[in-house]
């Protein structure tokens, strides 16, 4: 473990247990913000269901994002095959953990980063202003996580490049495969 590592997570975690309204937010941003995070993606969808080519945009930027999501948390479950690391509160004293997560369970990289990220580039690359407020959410859930003791800082960093690495890889391939055309179909009735 890299000292460095271990020391910007202390400077981190020990801000918890200090003041509850911190506490509260930490545990929201840590736990349940990544779910507003997906459910936004959804909202451009809703509003553009009139207008044909920003509804089929949307739907492609949420479709991109949830498989970017999905196919991160696949390729980190099978590195976590190769390579474990425990959570901090598990080898380290005196951490301030606000929300439980199963001990044995890895710490890195971070499932919650790498989702967050992935849906929030997913959606900037297509939208960038929608997925720059997205990015920023996405920067919360990752501090959220160190914040409430569950991970250390390079876990939500490595989260958030192997998320964006996945956005990336489904922007250049997934026009080759007829993405567009495909949704346009699904969402219109076109054959």
């Amino acid at each position: 473990m890299l000292l460095p590592d271990v020391r910007l997570f202390r400077s981190i975690n020990n801000l918890a247990g200090q003041n509850a309204v911190l506490d509260a937010a930490g545990i929201f941003a840590s736990k349940y913000l990544i779910y507003v995070m997906a459910a936004a993606i959804l909202v451009p969808i809703v509003l553009a269901r009139r207008r044909h080519r920003d509804h089929v945009a949307a739907a492609v930027a949420a479709c991109r994002a949830y498989a970017a999501a999905a196919l991160g948390g696949v390729g980190n479950m099978l590195f976590s095959m190769m390579f474990f690391r425990a959570r901090p509160f598990v080898t380290l004293f005196d951490v301030h953990r606000l929300i439980d997560v199963m001990p044995t369970s890895k710490s890195f990289p971070s499932d919650h980063a790498t989702a967050a990220f992935a849906m929030a580039c997913s959606v900037f690359l297509m939208r960038p202003r929608f997925g720059a407020v997205l990015l920023v959410l996405a920067v919360f859930v990752a501090a959220g996580r160190v914040y409430a003791g569950v991970h250390y800082p390079t876990d939500v960093i490595s989260g958030a490049v192997v998320g964006c690495l996945w956005a990336w890889l489904i922007r250049v391939l997934g026009p080759r495969f007829g993405e567009v055309e495909r949704m346009e179909r699904l969402l219109l009735g076109r054959k």
